[in-house]
């Protein structure tokens, strides 16, 4: 079986590295590679939110017939972050390192908690609803295709 936690959590641990990294070139005067890996770092995230809002909470509400509570919550956090990394590229076009920073700071607070939730809450439930189809949903979090940002 294909593990929903497992594909996800390592995804997440590889939007951690970027993250570090990509605040370290920021940090580190090279704001050039900052940038490159903010916006790969959005990216990733799009991609993430995008398979969890367009595979996973649907069938969690369809096992559960759950309609609101942890995946209303869960998406309006997704635009909250999204809204977030809008703004640390828009502080990345004007060139504000102290403006990524902060920002950076807060989206870190801000994951930090969403992670928790979705790991301590969300992928649980999805790994023990049977009809959830879990292995089968674990196949289809190809995380290939995000959510744009809002504008």
């Amino acid at each position: 079986m294909t593990s929903i936690t497992g594909i996800l959590a390592r995804h997440l641990a590889a939007c951690d590295e970027r993250f570090a990294a990509a605040e370290a070139d920021v940090v580190e005067g090279r704001s050039d590679d900052g940038e490159r890996g903010f916006r790969t770092l959005a990216t990733e995230f799009e991609r993430h939110f995008g398979a969890e809002e367009r595979v996973l909470f649907p069938a969690l509400e369809a096992a559960t017939d759950i309609a609101t509570g942890p995946t209303v919550v869960m998406r309006a956090e997704h635009a909250r972050l999204c809204e977030l990394l809008c703004r640390i590229d828009a502080a990345l076009d004007e060139h504000d390192s102290d403006g990524v920073l902060g920002l950076a700071g807060a989206l870190a607070i801000m994951l930090q908690q969403h992670d928790l939730k979705e790991e301590n809450v969300v992928y649980p439930i999805c790994e023990d609803a049977p009809a959830a189809r879990a292995d089968e949903l674990g196949r289809d979090l190809d995380l290939g295709s995000g959510l744009p940002c809002p504008s």
